[in-house]
């Protein structure tokens, strides 16, 4: 069975499929790979042709002694996507896009902890206008927080 889930991860989150890694590596601003990451999952999670929100967010939190193996891979997954974001934030600052107080690693995670957020939202049964409104407060909040 474990295996199985692990396949059913690896195909969710290889890295064609996954909107995080897309947004992260193809967007030309680090505002737009963010808007970009956020928006493409709030879609897939609220897509009706597959089951509410993300594998990785929501299997995470929920493990036995026996499955820790399983709770640990889905973890790592997830620094993952945190580690991958606060590069692309640190990139940004070093090229000049976003000003030296952002700091990559607090950003990284407050961005992160939204992105998870929602999809615990879409599972309870937010509609993707109810995830965009929260994006959209999300993106006024970027815009503050990298402000110079």
């Amino acid at each position: 069975k474990e295996n199985l889930f692990r396949e059913a991860v690896a195909y969710y989150n290889d890295p064609q499929r996954s909107p995080t890694t897309r947004a992260l590596r193809d967007q030309p601003t680090a505002r737009a790979a963010v808007e970009a990451m956020l928006r493409d999952n709030a879609r897939l999670y609220t897509d009706p042709d597959n089951p509410r929100g993300c594998l990785i967010v929501l299997a995470g939190t929920t493990y036995t002694p026996d499955s820790e193996p399983v709770k640990d891979l889905l973890k790592d997954l997830r620094g993952r996507d945190l580690g991958d974001l606060r590069q692309r934030l640190h990139e940004a600052i070093v090229d000049g896009e976003l000003p030296h107080h952002v700091e990559p690693a607090a950003l990284a995670r407050f961005i992160i902890t939204i992105l998870q957020g929602l999809s615990i939202q879409a599972r309870d049964g937010a509609s993707l206008a109810q995830l965009n409104a929260v994006i959209d407060q999300t993106m006024r909040a970027w815009d503050h927080l990298t402000t110079a």
